[in-house]
């Protein structure tokens, strides 16, 4: 178990740390004033989803019936608390920053939903326990 989640953890850091460097570098000459908006909401995209796989790997035995649910409730879960967090820290969020919420967003979703997959798919839903 601890291998599972240490092996996750570094290939989660590696695909977002370079969506991070090919977003920063990319738009760095475009978008300046929104340096702030793309540390936090990789940092907050980050975090959550860090958490939540960290939950899944170490519950995967209890809850793996709930996988759906617990997804589910996480991503509304976590557009809340990222908008709540753009209201408390003032930043600003239009149509022209768009994507650097939604980029780290669903690099985020994709690794999780990639990891559900391998986890359910050789789950064996047939006994109701």
């Amino acid at each position: 178990m601890a291998y599972k989640a240490i092996k996750l953890s570094i290939v989660f850091i590696l695909i977002l740390l370079t969506t991070y460097l090919i977003h920063t570098k990319g738009f760095s000459a475009y978008y300046l004033e929104s340096k702030e908006l793309i540390n936090f909401s990789y940092k907050f995209n980050f975090l959550f989803t860090y958490i939540l796989l960290m939950s899944f790997v170490f519950f995967e035995k209890k809850l793996i019936h709930q996988f759906g649910y617990i997804f589910l409730a996480a991503g509304i879960l976590k557009l809340g608390l990222f908008f709540l967090g753009i209201k408390i820290l003032d930043l600003e969020i239009n149509k022209s920053v768009f994507l650097h919420f939604f980029v780290p967003y669903f690099v985020c979703v994709g690794v999780e939903i990639f990891y559900l997959v391998r986890v359910l798919n050789p789950a064996n839903f047939k006994n109701n326990n």
